[in-house]
Parts: C-alpha cells; structure tokens; sequence
C-alpha cells in the first residue's frame, strides 16, 4: 500500500489520507483547517481527481475531518457513523438544504470494501461522539488509523484494545503536544475529584466533579464555551447544570444537532432541563424558523424567559452581541464563564475578543481543560498493543517525544 497524507500537521485540524494499491484508492477524512469555534462547516477543496476514489470514510463529524465532503465527493462513495451523519443532516437542515445521504453506516468491526482495500471501523474513546479507528488492508499488509482517541473519556479504552488487532505493519496516530500529559488518569481507574482546588481535571468525571463545585459556588447566570460536538463535554455540563438546580440552554444550531443526535448529546427533545432559545429571528420563510418551531413550548425559551431562570448558557464567540444584550436583563457581575475548549484557540481574534467583551460586563472567566487527544500514556497503550513496525504522528507538534517508537513521517 501507499500512503500519503495530504494534510495532518496543522495541530487545530485539518487532516486527509489516502491509502492506495495499483488499482484502488480511499481517503480517511477529508479535512479542511479551522478555527474550531463556530459552526456552520466551510467547505474546502479537496483533491482535484475526488470521482478517482473508490470511497471516502469519515472518522467523525468534526470540520478537520469533512469540510470538503458536501462539495467535493460523489454520495455513493462516502461512508460515515450514522450518528455523525444525523448530526450531518441537522446541521444541513439548519443551513436550508436537503442532506444527501452517504452510500452507507459505519458498524464497529465490520468490513467495508473497496476494491482490493479493506477497512474495518472500530468505535474509539474521543470527545466526539461517533469516532473510529480503521484498519486498512490489502493482502497481507494492514495499516492501523488511530486518529483522535483518548483513555480518559467515557469509552473504556481497555475494551477497544481488546478489540484492535494485534498487529498491523504502519500505525498512524494524531499526537499533539504529547510531552504536555504523560499521566493522564483514565475514568475507570479514579472515582475521585482532582486533589486540591488548583489541580486540572484529569479526565471526564472530575471535569464533571470540578464544574459542579463552581457551579455551586456561582450565584449569578453561567456561560459555557464547549466545543459545538464535544459530546462527552455537553454530557459533563448537562450533568452539572442539573445537580445545581440550573436549565441548560442549548441555541438553536446546538439545540438542531443535539435533538437529532439524541444519546450521548442531551437536547431539548429528550430533557426538561434543557431548552433552546435564538439569538436573532431569521426573515419570514427562512428555513430556521420551521426548526425553531418544532421546539413547541416548554422545550424553547426567550430571553425576557432566560432572565428569571438560573441557568448554563452554552454560548461561542459569536454571541457576544447576545450576552451584551442578555446583560441588560440579567446581572453578569455575581456570573460565570466556564473556558472549557482547547488552549490554542484561546488566543485567536474572535475568542480574545468574546472573552474581554465577557469580562468587561463583569462575568469571572475560569478555564476549566481536560485534555481531549492522546497523550503518552495512550499512546504508548496503542503502541504496545498493535507493534507496528512504523509509526507515522500526525498534527503532532512534538516529534522528538518518539524516541523509543519505531516510527517515520508522512508529508
């Protein structure tokens, strides 16, 4: 087989492989580079050849995986999660355009074939719900796509390498950063919150932990920054949101894509405690407004509504003309702003400028961060369980932390 990686070193995203034999080509995602903070996906070019490929198969439903897909890829030859591709349609709906369907579902371990390459998905741990590693294969070669993956989410990392092969001649795995986490704890080996109120959470439940315990010392409105299909995330705020008495308000485009999600992602279809709301009303006949009207009573709320409720707002950087006129209605001074996304967007334009416009009407911003991608513990977990005989990081900004890993790079 051949491997080329078109794009995986950007560390924010962006990412496209393509595995080939003399007669048969597939590509793993078809990613564009983003800033991660809003939504909806743009759409980017992909190869200039895209009807070459036997199939495209998208790992998640996250822009660094198929921002090319709408635009670039015949239907019938992408396959995708069936959760992911629920997410795919809503977010369509949201947008005012039909959904095409894709050729088929992924289903954990079984094959999908395309020409003489064989892949085989299996369900990985990652903060997106509806992630996957792939096996890659032709003859006797087998090539192992981690991706995104992590063992301290709620997925039990132990059951997956259970389910893995236990050897493949090339193992590709993203390892951003990895120096950063050497002892990230699993969900299954603690129970317990973090020691000591400057400690990070270290995996899921003690995010889940942490956020209860500012909750509960917050008497004014809290707002959430979690990234838009962060499951696991939405999961922990939810959790929290409800142990402190508080509504969880989801706007629209989150509220579209939760609902059809439905489990993991809470949403106002199937919780009580969460409700949607818009930040502006969109033209008569505008496409949103049936979406909105499907939220019939109690599941939507306005903002003269959100001002006497205590709540967590879900909110991204493009909703600071919202917050400022939420402001006028509901004190921010005695409030909060959880920073629950990755550092590194932290200091890009549009996030510096939500965050000091938060600040300036007096909400206390608190970065709250459990790491989302592998880090070495993980990765050397996979390491060990597949003995590759090559390793290729992508979107790694650490090359030199692979010493005792035989391993090359894809450019």
């Amino acid at each position: 087989m051949k491997i080329e990686i078109r794009k995986g070193t950007n560390p924010l995203g962006g990412r496209t492989i393509e595995f080939a034999t003399g007669t048969s080509k597939v590509l793993l995602d078809v990613g564009c580079e983003f800033d991660g903070l809003d939504l909806p996906l743009p759409e980017t070019e992909g190869p200039s050849d895209p009807a070459s490929f036997d199939a495209v198969i998208l790992a998640s439903f996250h822009t660094d995986r198929l921002g090319a897909v709408y635009a670039q890829y015949p239907p019938d030859r992408v396959q995708v999660g069936e959760k992911s591709f629920a997410a795919m349609r809503a977010m369509d709906l949201y947008r005012g355009r039909a959904a095409t369907p894709p050729a088929g579902f992924l289903e954990h371990g079984r094959p999908v074939r395309a020409g003489d390459l064989t892949i085989v998905p299996f369900l990985a741990d990652c903060a997106s719900f509806d992630t996957w590693f792939f096996e890659v294969s032709a003859g006797a070669e087998s090539i192992l796509y981690a991706g995104d993956f992590r063992l301290n989410g709620r997925k039990p990392f132990a059951w997956l390498l259970r389910e893995l092969p236990g050897k493949a001649s090339a193992l590709i795995a993203e390892a951003p950063g990895v120096e950063e986490s050497p002892d990230a704890v699993g969900a299954s080996d603690t129970g317990s919150p973090p020691a000591g109120s400057g400690s990070s959470p270290r995996n899921e439940q003690e995010f889940e932990y942490a956020l209860i315990d500012l909750f509960h010392r917050t008497t004014g409105p809290i707002l959430a920054l979690v990234p838009p299909l962060d499951a696991d995330r939405l999961v922990s705020v939810h959790r929290a949101a409800k142990v402190t008495k508080r509504l969880l308000l989801e706007e629209l485009q989150l509220a579209v894509v939760a609902s059809a999600v439905g489990t993991p992602m809470p949403g106002p279809m199937d919780h009580d405690d969460v409700k949607t709301f818009v930040t502006r009303y969109d033209e008569r006949g505008h496409p949103r407004n049936a979406l909105y009207a499907r939220f019939d009573g109690p599941r939507r709320i306005g903002r003269s509504g959100i001002a006497k409720e205590r709540f967590v707002l879900c909110v991204r950087p493009s909703m600071l003309s919202f917050v400022r006129l939420l402001a006028k209605d509901v004190p921010m001074a005695d409030g909060l702003l959880v920073y629950a996304m990755d550092r590194a967007y932290r200091d890009t334009p549009a996030m510096r400028e939500f965050l000091d416009g938060c600040e300036a009407l007096g909400l206390r911003v608190v970065t709250l961060e459990v790491r989302n991608g592998p880090d070495g513990r993980s990765l050397r977990k996979l390491a060990d369980h597949v003995r590759s005989d090559l390793f290729l990081p992508i979107r790694s900004t650490d090359r030199g932390w692979f010493p005792n890993l035989p391993h090359g790079r894809g450019e």
